[in-house]
């Protein structure tokens, strides 16, 4: 929230921000829960004008996209974070945590070793590719963490990006390339990100394997969940065929994850 607030005080995105309570603070702990141990914790947002569109006709969309993905980086780089920040960290330990979810899934029937063995791999590859990146100034920072098209909203032309619950620390490349996931014009959203924040040409062939990336992380979110949705276990099949038969025999493609 101390973000948000950033962000509509210094940039000319227009960002959800939050509305103070009677004593005047963000964040509101209700006096009673569930148990004595769980008391719900509640904020209040501004609502932000717009709707989602997709860009299947519209590929100038997908461009104001990725500039604005480019502004959120730029400030993010920049703002100073007040004192006893604290944000999860998408990294080579979430790398971990996503694959004792996978394990978990073998134990509950729903991969088999084969499939986790195929997962195991390609996380190999991403580690690889986060080492490769690293974690200098202007590589790895204040991230959206969850870019995709209903994340962001478009009120007369203008794009305006919500929903901040999974920012933190991570990788530039990373939130790029999530967001390129989900458009129907990646080379769009990538060239309107790059008119604001160009890319090391060496980092351009690594988008790949962080769109591959994006896609088991958003897949062990949500097995991760008392009851995975159904899709999403529907989807495991298919994403253990692209792993093998694509994107571990280098047969790369933006299109179709």
């Amino acid at each position: 929230m101390s973000w948000l607030a950033a962000l509509r005080r210094e940039t000319d995105i227009i960002a959800p921000v939050a509305v103070a309570n009677r004593n005047q603070q963000l964040v509101t702990t209700l006096s009673s829960g569930p148990s004595e141990t769980a008391q719900p914790i509640c904020t209040l947002m501004e609502w932000v004008e717009g709707r989602c569109f997709s860009d299947r006709r519209t590929p100038s969309r997908a461009f104001r996209a990725g500039d604005l993905l480019a502004r959120i980086h730029r400030h993010g780089e920049t703002w100073v974070r007040p004192q006893n920040w604290t944000r999860p960290r998408q990294d080579t330990r979430q790398l971990d945590e996503h694959l004792e979810i996978y394990h978990k899934a073998v134990a509950g029937g729903l991969l088999t070793a084969n499939d986790l063995m195929v997962i195991e791999e390609a996380t190999g590859r991403i580690r690889a590719a986060m080492t490769t990146v690293g974690q200098g100034v202007g590589d790895f920072g204040l991230i959206h963490g969850d870019f995709h098209r209903g994340n962001y909203v478009f009120h007369r032309g203008e794009v305006r990006p919500i929903d901040f619950s999974f920012c933190g620390d991570g990788y530039y490349l990373a939130d790029l390339a999530y967001g390129m996931k989900g458009v129907r014009h990646p080379e769009e959203f990538l060239e309107g990100y790059q008119r604001i924040r160009p890319l090391p040409v060496a980092h351009l062939p690594l988008i790949e394997t962080f769109i591959v990336d994006g896609m088991i992380g958003e897949v062990a979110y949500h097995l991760s969940r008392p009851q995975p949705l159904e899709q999403v276990v529907a989807f495991l099949p298919r994403m253990i065929a692209k792993l093998s038969d694509q994107f571990l025999k280098g047969e790369h493609s933006l299109r179709g994850w």
